[in-house]
C-alpha cells in the first residue's frame, strides 16, 4: 500500500483473510498524518508489531481484534492515552493485559471480550470511571468479576455474556442503574435473577438469549415495558411465554426463536 494519498487518509480498516499471507509494514502508518481512525483486524499482529502503535499520536480509535496479541502487545498500547475507542476482542491479552488497558484514563468504549482476563482482570477494568461502554464477552470472570463490574456506576453498554454467571452476579449487574443495554446471554439465570433483571427500569434493549427461560421466566420478562429491542432466543418458551412477550408494545424488535 504506497502513494501519495495516504497522507491524508483519516480512517483505514484493513483485514486479511486467514489464507492470506500478511506482511506487517509499520512504516506505513509513519506517513499517515492524520490518521485518527484504525480498524485492523484479523491480520496475524503480535506483540512486536503493536509497538508501532506508540507513535501514532494522533489516533484516538484503535481496532485490532482477533490477531495475536498478548500481555506484551497490550502493555504497548496502555501507553495509547490519547485512545477514546479500543477493540482487542479475540486476542490473549490476559489478566495483566487488562491491568495495563486500564490505564487509558481517556477510554470510552472498550471491548475486550474473548480474553481470559478473570476476576482480577475485571477489577482492574472496574476503575475506568470513564468508561460508558464496555463489552466483557466471554472473558472468565465470574460472579466476583461481575461484583467488581458493578461499580462501574456510569456505564451506559453493558456486554458480559458467557462470563459463568448465575443468580449472585446477575445480581450485582442489576445495581447498575445508568444501563440501557445490557447483554447477558449465555449465562445460569433462574427467576431470581431474572426478577433482578425485571427491576432495571432504565434497560430499552435487552439481550438474555440462551438462558434456559420458560415461559415463568418470559412473565418476568414481560414486565419490562420499557424495552424496545429484547433478545430472548434459545430457550424453553412456548405459548404460554410467547403471549406474555407479545404484550410488550414499545418493543420494535424481537428475537424469540423457535418454539
Amino acid at each position: 500500500m504506497k502513494g501519495r494519498f495516504l497522507p491524508n487518509i483519516v480512517t483505514l480498516e484493513w483485514t486479511c483473510s486467514r489464507y492470506q499471507k500478511f506482511t506487517f509494514d509499520s512504516g506505513i502508518f509513519g506517513t499517515m498524518k492524520q490518521l485518527t481512525k484504525l480498524k485492523i483486524g484479523e491480520n496475524n499482529i503480535g506483540d512486536q508489531n503493536a509497538k508501532c502503535f506508540i507513535e501514532m499520536k494522533q489516533l484516538t480509535s484503535l481496532d485490532v481484534y482477533h490477531n495475536n496479541i498478548s500481555k506484551e502487545g497490550a502493555k504497548f498500547i496502555g501507553e495509547m492515552t490519547q485512545l477514546t475507542y479500543l477493540n482487542v476482542n479475540t486476542n490473549n491479552v490476559g489478566e495483566l493485559g487488562a491491568k495495563y488497558i486500564s490505564k487509558l484514563n481517556q477510554l470510552i468504549t472498550l471491548n475486550i471480550g474473548l480474553n481470559s482476563i478473570g476476576e482480577q482482570g475485571a477489577e482492574y477494568i472496574s476503575e475506568m470511571k470513564q468508561l460508558t461502554d464496555l463489552n466483557i464477552y466471554s472473558c472468565n470472570i465470574g460472579n466476583r468479576g461481575a461484583n467488581h463490574i458493578s461499580r462501574m456506576k456510569q456505564l451506559i453498554s453493558l456486554n458480559t455474556g458467557r462470563n459463568g454467571l448465575d443468580d449472585e452476579g446477575v445480581k450485582y449487574i442489576s445495581e447498575l442503574n445508568q444501563l440501557n443495554f445490557l447483554n447477558i446471554a449465555d449465562s445460569n439465570i433462574s427467576e431470581e435473577g431474572l426478577n433482578y433483571i425485571s427491576g432495571m427500569k432504565q434497560i430499552i434493549h435487552l439481550d438474555i438469549s440462551n438462558n434456559f427461560i420458560d415461559d415463568e421466566g418470559a412473565e418476568i420478562i414481560s414486565r419490562m415495558k420499557q424495552l424496545t429491542r429484547l433478545d430472548i432466543s434459545n430457550n424453553s418458551i412456548g405459548e404460554e411465554g410467547t403471549k406474555y412477550i407479545s404484550e410488550m408494545k414499545k418493543l420494535t424488535y424481537l428475537d424469540i426463536g423457535e418454539f
